[in-house]
């Protein structure tokens, strides 16, 4: 009897060791009708080069715990090819889970005034592991569009102001939405240690910065690093060209208030 048992556990063990690879081989792609999204970038100096997914446009990978029993919420962006990526929304144990993969073509042109991506969603596939899986997380082709516009553009501007370093600092503290920074966290583009992270409204969207001050000529220069998030300047189009002007404008005034 007690031989019997200690098979049928071996034989449970090899199918649920077996269930827990993912097999994608066989599975039928579902086309999926999303529009195109274009990214327009501009050949300005300030742009910061090559951070991202593709060129200088990065996306957020995320990943959290969900209480309780262990559960893992992902989102992530997976290069494929040059020319293509997967965004895979999964949920697991650490181990074994669910999720749904949609594949994105994109191509590249370039011009005088910068540079354009256009990404074309072309279907997606799910999956299961393990013997008692998770369900397929949910995210449609809607939650899909709202990840491909959100993709961000880090930039850097620089702005002369006739007064003193401190004065103009003091503007960002008055006058802007201040979230701070914690002890140990790092500015993403410079890798240095800011006492302020500053938050400045854009459309729907919200652009995070951090601010350095110091002596210029008889007045101060004024260097803000920021992550500008993607935002539709018009349909299904993320224009960085005309979202820099304006965050410039909004700067400008803060300078010169």
């Amino acid at each position: 009897m007690k031989s019997i048992k200690y098979r049928i556990i071996l034989v449970l063990v090899a199918i649920a060791s077996t269930a827990c690879v993912t097999t994608l081989s066989g599975v039928t792609p579902t086309p999926i009708n999303v529009a195109a999204i274009t990214y327009n970038v501009p050949n300005f100096d300030g742009v910061i080069k090559e951070r991202g997914l593709i060129r200088d446009i990065s996306f957020s990978s995320t990943s959290h715990p969900v209480p309780p029993g262990g559960r893992y919420e992902r989102l992530l962006y997976e290069n494929i090819t040059p020319s293509s990526f997967v965004v895979h929304r999964r949920v697991d144990n650490g181990i074994a889970g669910s999720g749904i993969k949609y594949m994105v073509n994109y191509t590249v042109t370039e011009s005088n005034s910068g540079y354009s991506i256009i990404m074309q969603p072309q279907y997606y596939t799910t999956y299961q592991q393990g013997l008692i899986g998770f369900p397929v997380p949910k995210f449609g082709e809607n939650d899909l569009r709202n990840e491909l516009t959100s993709g961000a553009l880090y930039y850097k501007f620089e702005i002369n102001s006739p007064y003193n370093p401190e004065s103009v600092y003091t503007n960002f503290l008055r006058l802007v939405k201040n979230e701070g920074l914690r002890p140990s966290e790092k500015d993403l583009v410079t890798g240095k240690n800011f006492k302020n992270k500053f938050i400045l409204p854009l459309r729907n969207k919200e652009v995070r910065f951090v601010v350095e001050t110091y002596p210029y000529r008889n007045g101060s220069k004024v260097i803000v690093l920021a992550k500008i998030p993607g935002t539709e300047t018009s349909p299904n189009t993320i224009d960085f060209g005309v979202l820099v002007r304006e965050i410039e404008q909004k700067l400008m005034k803060i300078v010169e208030d």
